[in-house]
């Protein structure tokens, strides 16, 4: 974890907690702390809550991981490119008698595109088929 902008005195590491700010007597300030944790999150903390952004709003430090981003693990990066090959493979097939490629779990050929989409995220599918397409060449 490493901590972007702090207005706290002290910071407790292993608690997420910011030490000697305020007595708690009245309302404290709406950002104490903006942290990014070991996977490149960025978070806002205001003492008793936390939320995800995209950047710091003091410094404008831009997250490594945006809300929305899915962290992948190699299993998933593998698994990716395999069905993304199996994919292009269907495509490659001859089509049924209605002019149509079939995938055997996924049914036609937009919904296995779907499904993809669906698990790995339509950018990174995408970036998948056109490193496949270009070693075509």
């Amino acid at each position: 974890m490493k901590v972007i902008y702090s207005r706290c005195i002290q910071w407790d590491y292993d608690e997420f907690t910011p030490q000697d700010m305020f007595d708690g007597s009245t309302y404290g300030p709406a950002i104490l702390a903006v942290i990014e944790d070991d996977d490149g999150r960025m978070f806002v903390f205001n003492g008793e809550y936390a939320s995800q952004v995209n950047y710091c709003p003091y410094t404008g430090q831009r997250a490594t991981m945006q809300i929305g981003e899915e962290m992948t693990s190699l299993e998933d990066n593998l698994n990716r490119v395999e069905e993304v090959r199996e994919y292009l493979e269907l495509l490659d097939s001859p089509a049924n008698g209605w002019g149509q490629h079939v995938h055997p779990r996924h049914g036609q050929s937009h919904l296995t595109l779907r499904y993809l989409y669906n698990k790995y995220g339509k950018k990174a599918v995408l970036m998948e088929i056109d490193n496949k397409l270009r070693n075509r060449r």
